[in-house]
């Protein structure tokens, strides 16, 4: 409510104020650091000029904190640590009092019985999804030995069928006949090499 107050005053919009949604996120093959979003029309002309988006790629500033660089990770530090262990952290916040003081709020955070009440709601949702997928994993590989095998019977019926009219034209058996005994076609017995 605090937000939709200071957007709209005396009923009109507060064009003075700017809405930042920054979203933190992985997997993703850009080479940007941070690309910024707004939303505009297909002439590129604003559509809302006071809603911005921040995607911070994750993945590009793991890549510092893996450099070593000492004097990126200092420059970046207040990203990474948004991303650290606490072990990592620790190394981080011993030269930093604004790192310092979020590593002890994620302590303070994470002893909070509530906090563990949710995460244990996640971690059974998590879990839940690990078993559906190993699940269907298991009855894909069923399907698949099943389809392996029936493939690998027809395969066998099949050279079956050569190997015997292979028998047969070495008796000089006539093609008409061994067409008829083993299901195979005049044109496949007559290229049958002996």
């Amino acid at each position: 409510t605090e937000l939709k107050f200071r957007l709209i005053k005396n009923g009109k919009l507060n064009k003075n104020f700017t809405v930042i949604q920054i979203n933190f996120s992985y997997g993703l093959k850009d080479k940007e650091y941070i690309r910024k979003y707004e939303i505009q029309d297909k002439e590129k002309n604003k559509y809302v000029r006071n809603f911005i988006i921040y995607e911070i790629n994750m993945e590009k500033y793991k890549e510092i904190w893996y450099s070593k660089d000492e004097e990126k990770i200092e420059e970046e530090k207040y990203i990474l640590m948004l991303d650290l262990m606490p072990k990592e952290l620790k190394k981080l916040s011993k030269k930093d009092r604004v790192v310092n003081k979020y590593m002890c709020e994620l302590e303070r955070v994470n002893e909070d019985p509530e906090f563990h009440e949710y995460m244990s709601a996640e971690e059974d949702n998590r879990k839940i999804e690990n078993s559906l997928r190993r699940q269907w994993r298991e009855e894909g590989l069923a399907e698949g030995r099943e389809e392996g095998i029936e493939q690998g019977l027809e395969k066998g019926i099949s050279e079956s069928k050569i190997s015997i009219a292979k028998n047969m034209l070495s008796e000089n058996i006539d093609i008409h006949i061994i067409s008829k005994c083993t299901g195979l076609s005049k044109k496949e017995v007559e290229n049958l090499e002996i």
